[in-house]
């Protein structure tokens, strides 16, 4: 199910480069065309025809997974799945190399896929395109646009992955803006390491792409929610030379 939502916030501008930010809650900037949140895969409990929402207001839950992830191959998804969780990647990207051949554009199999091979250093680049192929085709069909920015709730930790990778590439506004995407999918985190994580990349990010309002913002940010953190607190003394 998709949720179009005008987050109704204060609104900061913020420019690096010919690219202007604002904030779409406190801790995720986005590109100040973005109108419109989608949010792809959400069972929701607002009133019918709600539009505005408010910062920590509930809007539901994320959708059940469909029965079968792929008409041939669901069993050995969710088997890559079971290797993950014990750690074993080797196997867990293995069992999937005949079935992306086979399904190249079935979402389930390249997001296990790229997973997987995102653990084992020699196969990051892999895991780049894959993520990078499935980011793209997510948008794409989701109706992303200039004004509209989306957010596929089943795939939301590719939006992190991807950002991460993108970072060893030395990609910072790409980097930038995917973390933030990822953010703002992960407000009941707060708190948690992946949040701090987040947030020290998208001060690591802003840091990067040479812009002081945004390092500072969140840094000071991160702060918030973890004193210390001494990463960011040497991005500022880095930024105030």
């Amino acid at each position: 199910m998709r949720i179009t939502l005008i987050i109704a916030i204060a609104v900061t501008q913020l420019s690096a480069y010919s690219q202007s930010y604002q904030l779409k809650n406190p801790d995720a900037a986005v590109r100040s065309n973005y109108i419109y949140i989608n949010l792809i895969n959400v069972e929701y409990s607002l009133e019918e025809d709600t539009s505005d929402v408010v910062i920590g207001q509930k809007i539901g839950k994320i959708a059940p997974y469909p029965k079968y992830l792929s008409d041939k191959f669901h069993e050995q998804i969710y088997q890559s799945r079971k290797y993950y969780s014990e750690g074993n990647f080797e196997k867990a990207y293995k069992i999937l190399e005949k079935p992306h051949e086979k399904e190249p554009d079935n979402k389930f199999i390249m997001e296990a896929y790229a997973r997987a091979l995102y653990q084992i250093n020699s196969k990051r680049g892999l895991s780049y395109r894959i993520y990078k192929k499935l980011v793209n085709q997510l948008d794409d069909e989701s109706g992303m646009n200039d004004s509209t920015l989306t957010i596929d709730f089943w795939f939301r930790e590719a939006y992190w992955k991807l950002g991460t990778l993108y970072m060893d590439n030395g990609e910072w506004i790409n980097a930038f803006e995917e973390i933030s995407r990822f953010v703002l999918s992960i407000k009941d985190s707060k708190g948690t390491p992946i949040y701090d994580y987040a947030l020290t990349y998208l001060t690591e990010c802003a840091f990067e792409m040479k812009h002081k309002e945004l390092c500072e913002y969140f840094a000071n940010r991160t702060l918030f929610y973890n004193p210390n953190n001494e990463q960011v607190k040497n991005y500022l003394q880095e930024i105030k030379k």
